[in-house]
């Protein structure tokens, strides 16, 4: 069946959202997703909270927690799930995103909420396909009632990712929109998108807002992650184009660590007060931590004071209340997370200890601004200054946060900083996915990105065994300098024999000298050829076959990967896909 829109899905680490298209008409609509608000009452919504509620055996009726798609109630998602966080947050799970970017666990295990103690938990895995399953379900729903024409699983869909997620990640999230139903699916960088929908904001006159041969800093916070990309805007036969130039580094670093540190802090103002909250209190304290940030920060109170329920038998005597202040807010938040600094300094590294407990590895140094002033020290060229700035995410909705950034670029010498105003936050990202899947129907402006290395696969030579010596190894270039990202290359005149039936690495290297062209073999030298990137992997074939004669095909993705696929020349017609992330370096 043909599809009928173009369809952008922001996976939020705290909202999620939806926009869409209709198939030949470039207006984009946000969509309104069901969800429950509390029991019995269900409500449409621009924004769906990324928050899953495991209600206790019998702590709900049935019926009362029942969606109109549903079969079941096992578990509450949106709305009526973030309401919960405030009085029972230990059976509630939030922040799944950053969990499934998480390399030091299994992320398909069921570990969440995490350092809960119910009997019920699920994954990261599993949190993300219970969102994007529901998305799909309430679009359905919607079909079935005649308000859209055309069932979910038949659009052309796109889903947001950062832009430092992990090829696992990817990978997951990919898997968990398959699971759900999704049939054509893509990915996309959430700065990217955040920047397709300043584009699609301005219409046809967005060129007039640009000049040639300047940058754009895209700086993006929002409650997980901190994502820096950098965009220049180019001229290409006599057009101004886009061009990406470089993306940031994973940091785990966002409101979530804003809402903590908020939460440790009314818990420290409690215990001195000679009060003791729990584990589930604490839980409790931090959904409530993450609310009073919101009002305070938008300006709509000075104070706000935060009630826990009590946990023993008397629930009115052993309830506690504490108050956060402006001043708290300001000292711990803006001072904290927004600290002066001087231009091309560092974020601070922590040593790692021998042992440390299960957990999400965030940033060790909570400067945002420190972290911006790494990314721009590590620029072709040395420090590179931004002429314009995009803000996105979650964070910048406080106008005071958005000033902490500028303030900070000021003082490295962005004299004459342009702020870029664009859509909705809360929305732009899912318009730009939306604005970014219609553009395979033809039309509209691309952001282009190329490789800035050649690329190579290492080949162990055939040689005679000779003890205590390593087999020399060939480079093979899988991908040339240049070739932009949604572009691919073949390999058709280079046979090469893949190992299969055991665990084997295959290794990637870059050179920044050499500009050879795809096939091209060179033996390996350590001054020309950098190692990138590795994958241990055990490929199973059909037969049993151990050396398999295969061609190569390379495809440099929009997020960041080197998709090198070998397909069996003689054999089954297998094909076997390794994945390499190029923006990480081991």
């Amino acid at each position: 069946m043909s599809y009928q829109y173009h369809i952008g899905i922001d996976l939020g680490t705290t909202n999620s959202s939806v926009a869409y298209s209709k198939k030949d008409d470039s207006e984009i609509f946000e969509y309104l997703i069901h969800q429950l608000n509390s029991e019995d009452l269900l409500v449409q919504k621009p924004v769906l909270p990324s928050v899953v509620y495991l209600p206790a055996e019998n702590e709900f009726s049935e019926d009362s927690i029942k969606l109109p798609w549903a079969s079941d109630s096992r578990y509450i998602i949106g709305e009526m799930a973030k309401n919960q966080w405030g009085r029972a947050g230990y059976r509630v799970v939030h922040s799944a995103k950053s969990w499934l970017c998480h390399k030091g666990i299994d992320r398909k295990k069921s570990v969440l909420p995490f350092g809960s103690e119910i009997d019920h938990k699920v994954s990261s895995f599993e949190a993300t396909f219970m969102i994007l399953n529901h998305i799909k379900d309430s679009w359905n729903y919607d079909y079935n009632q005649g308000t859209l024409s055309g069932l979910f699983e038949d659009q052309k869909i796109v889903i947001t990712v950062p832009a430092s997620f992990d090829p696992a990640a990817r990978d997951l999230t990919l898997e968990a929109a398959l699971e759900a139903g999704y049939d054509d699916v893509r990915l996309i960088e959430e700065p990217q998108a955040a920047f397709y929908s300043w584009i699609e904001s301005h219409g046809s006159d967005w060129r007039d807002h640009l000049e040639i041969g300047k940058k754009i800093l895209v700086c993006d916070v929002g409650g997980g992650t901190s994502d820096f990309s950098l965009i220049e805007s180019t001229e290409e036969e006599g057009n101004l184009s886009l061009q990406r130039v470089s993306v940031g580094s994973h940091i785990l670093l966002g409101g979530d660590n804003m809402d903590l540190a908020l939460a440790h802090f009314l818990n420290k103002k409690l215990k001195d007060d000679g009060k003791n909250p729990d584990q589930k209190q604490f839980s409790t304290l931090l959904s409530q931590a993450r609310d009073a940030k919101e009002e305070i920060l938008s300006g709509k109170k000075d104070s706000v004071d935060i009630v826990l329920a009590g946990s023993g038998s008397s629930l009115f005597a052993s309830s506690m209340t504490v108050t956060l202040q402006k001043t708290d807010v300001n000292e711990l938040l803006l001072d904290g997370f927004f600290t002066p600094c001087e231009k091309g300094e560092k974020a601070n590294k922590k040593r790692q200890m021998g042992f440390r407990k299960v957990g999400l590895d965030y940033a060790f140094d909570p400067s945002i601004l420190r972290h911006l002033s790494e990314f721009l020290s590590n620029q072709e060229g040395g420090f590179l200054l931004p002429d314009y700035i995009l803000f996105n995410g979650s964070m910048f909705q406080a106008e005071i946060l958005k000033e902490k950034i500028i303030d900070g670029l000021k003082s490295w010498g962005c004299e004459n900083l342009k702020v870029l105003e664009g859509n909705e936050f809360t929305l732009a990202v899912s318009q730009g996915a939306s604005y970014f899947s219609s553009l395979s129907d033809g039309g509209g402006i691309r952001i282009k990105a190329s490789l800035p290395f050649s690329y190579y696969i290492a080949v162990e030579k055939s040689q005679m065994a000779v003890p205590g010596m390593e087999p020399e190894l060939s480079m093979v270039c899988i991908a040339p300098r240049g070739l932009e990202e949604g572009q691919g290359v073949t390999l058709d005149d280079q046979e090469l024999y893949l190992v299969t039936g055991e665990n084997i690495q295959f290794r990637l290297f870059r050179s920044h000298i050499r500009k050879d062209q795809e096939g091209s073999i060179i033996d390996y030298n350590e001054v020309d050829f950098e190692e990138v990137s590795s994958v241990e992997k055990t490929l199973d074939a059909a037969d049993e076959q151990r050396f398999i004669p295969v061609s190569l095909e390379t495809t440099a993705t929009e997020i960041g990967t080197l998709d090198l696929y070998c397909n069996d020349i003689e054999g089954m017609n297998e094909k076997w896909k390794l994945e390499f992330n190029v923006r990480e370096e081991i």
